[in-house]
Parts: structure tokens; C-alpha cells; sequence
């Protein structure tokens, strides 16, 4: 095969769930695209708070957690809404290492999440961020779109 996503199922999506709207105007980019007959992947990628020695550091960490469940609440509320077949998972991720930045182990989390489970297509929401801010902090949409090779990547920009 000439190329490598064909071994992918197209009507399997997963979404990046963060803490914002993004993966709720995902959701409903899908929806009113009349995308039918796919599966959704709500994908929370979550700090391992046991591995944190500051109290701040995990006191972060549980408030980024506790927006990512509110975000993933709302989008599956939505789905239900409109009989969307959608599901949540979690994967943690622990403090990055080897140089990488946490933008670069979020986005290999969620590409290999991807691969492992044969889904098509990889969506994120649009955080808006450009110029500096964007190269100080990053884009996981601009990661996993440079690294995983064998899927779709669709970033939806949100009002």
C-alpha cells in the first residue's frame, strides 16, 4: 500500500480533551459535518501526581485534571445529546524527561493511543495561540501533526 494511514479506520476519531473548549467544538465540528456512523475517542491525557515532589506542582496538576473532566462531561453530554457514540479514556503521563518538553510527551501520548487502538483521524481544538507565546509554550496540534505519521490530523478552530 502506497500509503501508511490505509491500514487506519477512518470512522475512528480521537479528540485531545484539555482543559478548554477545543474538544467540545470538535465534537460538534463532527456533528454538524454530518459525520455519521463514526467513533469517538475522548482522549484525557493526565499528569501522574504521584510522581510530583512539590505540593504546587500536584496542586496543578489536580486542578488541570479537574478541567479535563469538566470538558469531557460537556462533550459527552453533548454526544448523548445527539446519539453520537462517544467514549472517554485516560492516559497518564508522567513529568516529561529526556529533554522532552510536555507539549512533546502529550503529543506522543496521544499518537501512540492512536496507533494502538487503529484510529483514522486525531483532532484538537485551537487554543489561539500565535507568534511568541505560541513557540514558548507550544502547539500539541503542530507536534502530533509532525509526528504521527499513520493518521489524519484535523486542528478545529473554535469562536
Amino acid at each position: 500500500e502506497s500509503y501508511l494511514w490505509k491500514k487506519m479506520d477512518p470512522s475512528k476519531f480521537v479528540i485531545a480533551v484539555g482543559g478548554g473548549e477545543g474538544a467540545f467544538h470538535c465534537i460538534k465540528f463532527i456533528n454538524e459535518m454530518k459525520i455519521n456512523h463514526s467513533s469517538i475517542t475522548l482522549l484525557a491525557v493526565v499528569d501522574d501526581e504521584d510522581s510530583y515532589k512539590k505540593q504546587s506542582s500536584m496542586r496543578k496538576a489536580k486542578e488541570r485534571y479537574e478541567r479535563q473532566m469538566l470538558s469531557v462531561d460537556k462533550c459527552l453530554s453533548y454526544c448523548n445529546a445527539h446519539k453520537m457514540k462517544c467514549k472517554a479514556e485516560k492516559v497518564s503521563l508522567h513529568i516529561p524527561s529526556e529533554g522532552k518538553s510536555s507539549s512533546e510527551k502529550i503529543a506522543a501520548e496521544v499518537c501512540d493511543y492512536a496507533e494502538k487502538e487503529n484510529i483514522g483521524t486525531i483532532m484538537t481544538g485551537s487554543r489561539k495561540l500565535s507568534g511568541l507565546k505560541r513557540w514558548v509554550v507550544g502547539s500539541i496540534g503542530q507536534l502530533i501533526h509532525r509526528d504521527c505519521e499513520k493518521c489524519h490530523y484535523i486542528q478545529v478552530r473554535h469562536p
